[in-house]
């Protein structure tokens, strides 16, 4: 787990010993997408796009990644509200800001399309996210529902899955 935690806050944000939680979030989300692989339709394109629905300052902490590289290619960071603009993206965060209500539907907006769905909120997982962020004790873990992935032919990295603390296949 060092080497997924300590990589991205240096190559994202600069070496800074006193990270705010939102950026070490963030520099997550940006190893997530390293680590993950679209279908061929989506994956083609030049740009990786990310979708955020968020409340600040994630989202402040998250557009600062606009521009960084994801395996050669420049990463698009846009705030969007509309569900209709969530298709377009490659991945889609959804905040713990965001109400419950929206999150899912949001995700049964999404169901069926090649989008990675990340998100900080309690049970995100289990709610149909793919790849869910929280907080245990001072460190930041993740969980994964590689059943999900799998429906939409998102490829998520066997290095990745074994980091996550809990994986629901």
């Amino acid at each position: 787990m060092l080497i997924l935690c300590a990589s991205p806050i240096r190559g994202a944000y600069g070496d800074h010993g006193s990270l705010r939680e939102e950026e070490v979030k963030a520099a997550f989300v940006f190893n997530f997408l390293k680590f993950v692989e679209w279908p061929e339709d989506r994956d083609g394109r030049s740009v990786v796009i990310l979708c955020v629905q968020a409340t600040s300052p994630l989202v402040d902490a998250l557009v600062a990644l606009d521009g960084k590289e994801i395996r050669g290619r420049p990463l698009r960071v846009e705030i969007s509200g509309r569900p209709a603009d969530l298709l377009q993206c490659h991945a889609v965060f959804l905040g713990s800001g965001v109400p419950t209500e929206r999150i899912a539907a949001v995700l049964e907006g999404l169901r069926g399309q090649p989008v990675l769905t990340l998100g900080d909120a309690p049970g995100f997982c289990v709610q149909g996210g793919m790849i869910g962020l929280f907080k245990e004790g001072n460190k930041m873990r993740f969980n994964i529902n590689l059943k999900e992935a799998r429906a939409v032919r998102v490829k998520i990295s066997s290095k990745l899955l074994q980091l996550a603390r809990h994986v629901i296949e």
